[in-house]
């Protein structure tokens, strides 16, 4: 394990305290969605499909044309400059659907993140006072598809009905608050700051800002470390372990 300054036991504690709501992103904190169905395949293939319809659209067009999130937010852009076209929502829905089905088919060989059950089971099974969710870009039938496996039975337990991830419109995924939001409502939150989001990318912790939310950034990989580091990410860990100390004084009460 390579714990990551400040991110200490007191540390994080101390970042911690007070915190009665706890947001987690599902692909990266929670899961490995594409661990086998690889991401770079799923873009290519809804880049595919929009090579085969009439709209000339190039994946030279797209920022990251390996991430299939990417290409579903950025096709409204993408699709801005072709007046022409007679149903550009009409094309951005029938790729949402397609990206779904994809998630889908992903979530039945997900690997589960070294760590997350524990860390989830330590928060809900011993402390009911703690809220806990799922705010994602990931579709919420792909994240139900996961938790109906029965490996993942403490995590469905958990988080029962507080799943909110991606909504019709690509324009509200992270990092638009959208999601965090609805969860912050779902769980009654009224207070944003007893509320922790951790997630593993850049515009998890944007939309945990825009919604006054505390972050934690997971960040497995030297490279992601750097890249969240640098856009000024107050706390990082390099293990969902780092958190038990944290977790089991949470569900104490110390």
């Amino acid at each position: 394990m390579n714990p990551i300054e400040p991110s200490t036991s007191a540390g994080l504690a101390e970042y911690l305290e007070g915190v009665r709501f706890v947001l987690f992103d599902f692909d990266g904190p929670l899961v490995d969605l594409f661990a086998e169905l690889k991401a770079p395949g799923v873009a290519a293939r809804l880049l595919g499909d929009l090579g085969r319809q009439p709209t000339f659209i190039s994946e030279d067009e797209f920022p990251d044309p390996t991430d299939p999130h990417g290409v579903l937010r950025g096709l409204r852009m993408v699709l801005e400059g072709r007046s022409w076209f007679p149903d550009p929502e009409d094309l951005i829905r029938q790729v949402e659907l397609a990206l779904t089905e994809e998630e889908c088919k992903a979530a039945r060989s997900a690997a589960p993140t070294p760590g997350a059950a524990f860390l989830v089971e330590s928060l809900s099974r011993r402390d009911r006072r703690l809220g806990l969710a799922i705010t994602s870009n990931n579709a919420s039938v792909a994240i139900h598809t996961y938790l109906e496996r029965e490996e993942s039975a403490e995590l469905r337990t958990a988080f029962c009905t507080h799943i909110y991830g991606r909504s019709g419109d690509p324009d509200l995924m992270k990092p638009n608050p959208d999601c965090v939001g609805r969860a912050l409502d779902g769980m009654e939150c009224r207070d944003p700051r007893q509320a922790v989001l951790i997630g593993d990318s850049t515009s998890d912790f944007l939309a945990a800002s825009a919604a006054g939310v505390r972050f934690v950034g997971y960040a497995p990989k030297p490279r992601k470390q750097a890249r969240l580091r640098s856009e000024g990410v107050p706390c990082l860990i390099a293990h969902l372990d780092e958190l038990k100390p944290w977790a089991e004084s949470a569900v104490s009460g110390r």
